[in-house]
């Protein structure tokens, strides 16, 4: 029974993910009108795409868990951030804007959050409990780097869609959160 209700939570858990994922909606605007963005939003989506790009590298080695609920929790994350890393390399191109900041750009913004080539390395090598462990901790380190950038576009981005995205994504990543905890707990 108990397996059954979890099934179900992991189920209801990856729709609601995969509800995160939708167009931006916004537009280029005509010559003359204000952008509806501003650095924020891109430094945001440069930013998430390639956390995301990573979270999904991660993501998938939860094929390896004994468990199935960690395995169809590794699937609802690479499901999900599959499609936002879409949603936001469109919204780059909608816009204009590189994927990646010019050179000279670079040096103006903080360095993005990103798991360590030990720790990958580390979790591959695990097995068994060892390894759900530390695909658990490893997943609960990068969503809330996740949330974290997605709160400060909160803060300062200006696009109402971009905003919007990442209030989904600091729901769902902390829904995610939650859902690690309990099966460390």
């Amino acid at each position: 029974m108990a397996a059954g209700l979890m099934r179900y939570a992991l189920a209801v858990l990856a729709l609601a993910l995969l509800g995160a994922c939708g167009p931006s909606g916004a537009a280029e605007p005509a010559p003359g009108e204000p952008t509806p963005y501003n650095a924020a939003d891109v430094e945001f989506l440069r930013s998430m795409v390639p956390h995301h790009e990573e979270g999904v590298r991660i993501a998938v080695l939860a094929e390896r868990s004994e468990r199935e609920e960690v395995r169809l929790l590794g699937g609802a994350i690479e499901a999900t951030q599959v499609a936002e890393i879409e949603t936001m390399s469109n919204q780059l191109a909608e816009w204009r804007q590189p994927a990646t900041p010019p050179p000279d750009e670079h040096h103006r913004h903080e360095e993005r959050p990103s798991t360590a080539p030990a720790e990958l390395t580390s979790l591959e090598q695990a097995t068994g409990a060892e390894f759900d462990r530390r695909f658990l901790n490893l997943m609960l380190a990068h969503q809330d780097d996740a949330i974290q950038l997605a709160r400060q576009e909160v803060l300062a981005g200006q696009d109402p869609a971009t905003k919007e995205l990442a209030s989904r994504i600091d729901r769902s990543r902390s829904a995610q959160i939650e859902q690690m905890l309990t099966l460390l707990g």
